[in-house]
C-alpha cells in the first residue's frame, strides 16, 4: 500500500497503523490518509488499527480496519474553499464599505428605532464640531433646530415604511452652536436606520443673500421711482411758481 500523510509525505513503513499495533502494541482510532490508488488518483481513507494478543497478552497479530472517507472528506474541502471565498469577498466588501464610510464627505450616520445616533463617520465630525463619542448614543432630535424638529420626526417616522429617497432638509446644532442643514436620505433595514446627510448650509446661504440682493435691488428700484416722481413733482411746482 502507498499511503500519505495529509501533507502529501509518503507514510515510512513504522508509521503504518497495522504495523505499530504488531511491532509495538498500540491501537489507533480512526487516523486519516490518503491512500494512492494503482491508477495514481489519490483517496481519502480511515485507519482503525489493534493488536491481537494471546492468553498471556503477547502479541500473536493484529487487525485494520479501512474506511472510504473521500466523499465525505471531499466535502469538507468544498465547503472550506467556499467558506474561505465567501471570508475573502465579506472582508473585501466590508474593506469597501469602511473605506467609502472613511472617506465620504457625506455625513452617515446609523440610527436605532428611537432615534438614537449609534455610528457617525469622520465627515460627521468634521462638519459638526462634535467628537464621535459625544453625538453617539444621543438621540438626533436633542440638536435639530427646534422649528424643524415636528416635521423632522414625522419624516424619520416614515423610513420605517419605505425609504427616504427624496433628500430632506432639515437644521443640526453644531458643538458652536451654529446650526447646519443637511439634505438628508435613509433607509431602515435589520433593525437600523441608515442616513446619508449632504452639507447644504452653503447653498441656503447663496439663496438668503441672494434674497437679500434682491430685495435691495427692489428697494432702490422703488426709491429711484419716488426720487423720479419728487423730482417731476418739484418741476411742476417750480413752473408754478414762476407763472405766480
Amino acid at each position: 500500500w502507498v499511503v500519505l500523510h495529509p501533507d502529501g509525505q509518503p507514510l515510512k513503513a513504522a508509521e503504518y497503523p497495522l504495523v505499530r499495533a504488531i511491532s509495538r502494541g498500540e491501537s489507533s482510532w480512526g487516523e486519516e490518509y490518503l491512500y494512492q490508488r494503482p491508477d495514481g488518483r489519490q483517496v481519502w481513507i480511515q485507519l482503525t488499527a489493534a493488536p491481537v494478543r494471546d492468553a498471556a497478552g503477547r502479541i500473536t497479530g493484529g487487525v485494520v480496519t479501512v474506511d472510504d472517507i473521500d466523499a465525505r472528506k471531499q466535502a469538507e474541502i468544498a465547503l472550506r474553499r467556499l467558506t474561505d471565498t465567501l471570508e475573502r469577498e465579506v472582508a473585501e466588501r466590508t474593506r469597501d464599505r469602511d473605506r467609502a464610510w472613511r472617506l465620504s464627505q457625506d455625513v452617515l450616520a446609523i440610527l436605532d428605532e428611537k432615534a438614537v445616533i449609534t455610528a457617525v463617520n469622520a465627515a460627521a465630525t468634521k462638519l459638526m464640531g462634535w467628537g464621535a463619542h459625544e453625538l453617539i448614543g444621543i438621540p438626533f432630535p436633542e440638536i435639530t433646530h427646534p422649528d424643524d424638529l415636528e416635521a423632522t420626526l414625522a419624516v424619520f417616522e416614515g423610513i420605517f415604511r419605505e425609504p427616504l429617497v427624496e433628500p430632506y432638509e432639515f437644521r443640526l446644532r453644531s458643538k458652536e452652536g451654529r446650526y447646519l442643514w443637511f439634505a438628508w436620505t435613509g433607509a431602515f433595514e435589520d433593525g437600523k436606520v441608515y442616513a446619508s446627510g449632504r452639507h447644504t448650509t452653503a447653498e441656503h446661504e447663496q439663496a438668503e443673500a441672494l434674497r437679500q440682493a434682491e430685495e435691495a435691488l427692489r428697494q432702490s428700484q422703488k426709491m429711484e421711482a419716488v426720487g423720479q416722481l419728487t423730482g417731476g413733482i418739484a418741476h411742476d411746482f417750480n413752473n408754478l411758481l414762476a407763472g405766480i
